[in-house]
């Protein structure tokens, strides 16, 4: 049903957002006009700006935001169990610098990953170690299990690109074990990504999957105009194509330039500015793509790409076998090196 005309004789219409969580109570913009909970229907123009409380999330719509873009306050609860800790506490600049977004991390304590409030799957990686969800204020929020687990096995997807899906559902299961075993490191950023959005949260310590974690709000932001129309064809020259970290200094080098960079390949096109965005394209080792904006723009991303983006890329990780079975009855103990170096001392064997 059509929304009553605002601003001069302009029409919005609303899609899809639905309300699912706890009570905000929180100042707003009182320019704003509360969105119930079902959608869509005619707003109440003439009513009395207030808060309608609901599920999950408060969302505020604006008539001076120009319909670009929908702000609110979404609470993100934790994907997994295990230990919050901040995002410098990754071994992995990019992540601990915050290239990709704010956000914090979490060491899990078992192999289930699940949604952190309700949205769509937004990109799931086709090796199943990182998902994005986006989130009904349009927040991306990144998932990432670990740090250079992007050549690994041991993760089963349980969703795909597109799906809607609820908090807490079961997004990705992976063998923590295992993956503890071969990667530099199982810590994992929740990140949210894209320009506009403010992370609030700062708890430590233990936590259960489920449990708030902190929020994110956002607002419109305006984006970059291009100025020219540069082209430049790239191979890409990476064994693990561009995934999380590559598509981080690439959104970090446009952003810098502050010009418009459009990156297309065979499966679409994405704003360079956007690491999700550039991530589902899915762009693989040996692809061709093209980058197109302003000249100076291209030209620093196409070099990004061409030259340093390979001269940075991590070795591929190695493949680590489970430790032999212990003969209970000899006196040899065979086990899986943690870390190097030597350790003095008894030594026992633990048996139920």
């Amino acid at each position: 049903m059509p929304l009553p005309s605002v601003g001069g004789g302009r029409r919005r219409r609303l899609h899809g957002l639905r309300g699912t969580c706890a009570r905000s109570r929180e100042p707003h913009n009182t320019n704003s006009r509360p969105i119930s909970s079902a959608f869509p229907h005619r707003l109440p123009i003439d009513a009395p700006s207030r808060k309608r409380e609901c599920r999950a999330h408060v969302f505020y719509w604006s008539p001076d935001a120009g319909g670009a873009a929908l702000s609110g306050r979404v609470v993100l609860h934790a994907p997994l169990s295990g230990w919050l800790c901040g995002l410098e506490e990754v071994p992995d600049e990019v992540f601990a610098g915050g290239m990709m977004g704010d956000g914090i991390a979490i060491d899990p304590l078992d192999g289930e990953l699940v949604a952190p409030c309700d949205g769509v799957v937004a990109v799931i990686a086709p090796t199943a170690h990182a998902v994005t969800v986006r989130a009904p204020n349009g927040a991306e929020i990144l998932l990432h299990i670990g740090v250079d687990t992007v050549g690994l096995e041991g993760f089963t997807a349980h969703v795909t690109a597109g799906q809607k899906v609820r908090l807490g559902d079961r997004l990705i299961s992976f063998d923590l074990d295992a993956v503890a075993l071969a990667a530099k490191s199982v810590v994992t950023p929740i990140l949210v990504t894209g320009e506009g959005f403010t992370w609030t949260g700062s708890a430590r310590g233990r936590v259960a999957a489920g449990a708030p974690i902190g929020s994110v709000e956002g607002a419109s932001v305006e984006a970059a105009k291009a100025e020219g129309d540069a082209v430049r064809e790239v191979r890409v020259a990476l064994a693990s194509g561009i995934h999380a970290r590559p598509a981080a200094r690439i959104a970090a080098k446009a952003k810098e330039l502050g010009g418009d960079v459009r990156l297309r390949s065979a499966r679409g096109e994405a704003n360079a500015r956007s690491p999700v965005s550039v991530m589902a394209l899915d762009i693989r080792n040996g692809d061709t793509i093209t980058v197109t904006g302003d000249a100076a723009t291209v030209a620093a991303v196409a070099h990004l790409i061409e030259a340093e983006l390979p001269a940075h890329e991590p070795a591929p990780a190695h493949s680590v076998s489970r430790a032999a079975p212990v003969d209970e009855d000899g006196l040899e103990l065979r086990g899986v090196c943690a870390v190097p170096g030597l350790a003095v001392g008894p030594a026992f064997q633990l048996s139920s």
